[in-house]
């Protein structure tokens, strides 16, 4: 069925728009021949063990305690802190800055600045900043998943607990799997 305002022009422009989006989903994209990065943002939850096997295969309800902590007015928010709070494990910033440092000495594109920790890297483009808070982790990158995917790779091998949620782009899940065991 066609809208008698649904013209061509308006079709084309459904047509561009549908193909940007489309586009928007890979890390870099060029817009008007230029190259547009996409930023990307992830929190990083140490949570309880019991908790990762409980929910296990069902991620999107915690992902959904996150999102909703983040849309929740002021009183909602302390009492969803409260639940994310029981949750979470302590972090153990020490092992994990020990860890970081460690697996990226080597790497001349490594900073780290206190409790910030950066990584560059060139070909293709990618960069990430982790920032070390009491409770969680916050991971802001930009461009390919190659820096973030190195960081993932080293917090996954402290823990196996570790929940990241982008709020963003609707994505979330363990860095390492926790494997259910079924017993008969």
């Amino acid at each position: 069925m066609r809208y008698p305002f649904f013209d061509k022009t308006s079709e084309a422009l459904l047509q561009l728009q549908t193909m940007i989006l489309l586009v928007i989903t890979y890390n870099d994209f060029k817009y008007m021949g230029e190259r547009v990065r996409i930023m990307r943002h992830y929190e990083l939850y140490l949570l309880e063990e019991e908790v990762a096997r409980r929910y296990f295969g069902q991620e999107s309800k915690l992902f959904h305690l996150f999102l909703e902590h983040s849309k929740s007015s002021i009183e909602q928010r302390i009492l969803i802190e409260k639940q994310i709070e029981y949750i979470s494990k302590p972090l153990p910033s020490l092992l994990v800055q020990q860890k970081l440092k460690q697996s990226f000495k080597h790497l001349v594109s490594y900073n780290v600045y206190k409790q910030t920790h950066y990584l560059e890297w060139q070909q293709p483009a990618s960069c990430a900043e982790l920032i070390l808070y009491s409770n969680h982790l916050s991971l802001t990158t930009e461009g390919g998943i190659e820096a973030e995917m190195m960081f993932f790779e080293v917090l996954r091998k402290v823990d196996p607990c570790f929940f990241a949620v982008n709020l963003e782009g609707h994505r979330f899940g363990w860095l390492n799997p926790i494997k259910q065991v079924k017993l008969l």
